[in-house]
């Protein structure tokens, strides 16, 4: 993944972490590919760009991306650590699971 996707795909997370921070949500494991409302406010994620969401409070999370076609990093963040992450996964699969632990195979961005 080049730099520039690297930035967008860092700035998604970011603002769909403040997102779901903020917002009384509760999910297991949510995944967004089209556009959902936050809030009153719509959202949408960048083409062939898949999200994933996991819940329990209005101020704990977990998330994850990744580009479904092309892609190779699952970029990954959560409440508990809230630095950006990534690890490596096979071009065009889906990001990794929703963690909070980004001890092992994660490197910070």
């Amino acid at each position: 993944m080049n730099m520039k996707k690297t930035i967008q795909v860092c700035a998604l997370m970011i603002a769909v972490s403040g997102l779901f921070a903020g917002a009384a949500f509760a999910a297991a494991n949510d995944q967004i590919t089209t556009t959902t409302v936050f809030g009153g406010g719509s959202f949408s994620p960048s083409n062939k760009v898949m999200i994933k969401v996991t819940s329990t409070d209005s101020v704990s999370y977990q998330a994850t991306s990744g580009h479904t076609t092309g892609g190779t990093r699952t970029m990954g963040s959560s409440s508990a650590d809230p630095k950006i992450y990534w690890q490596s996964k096979e071009k065009s699969a889906a990001p990794a699971d929703t963690t909070t632990d980004f001890s092992s195979g994660w490197t910070t961005l």
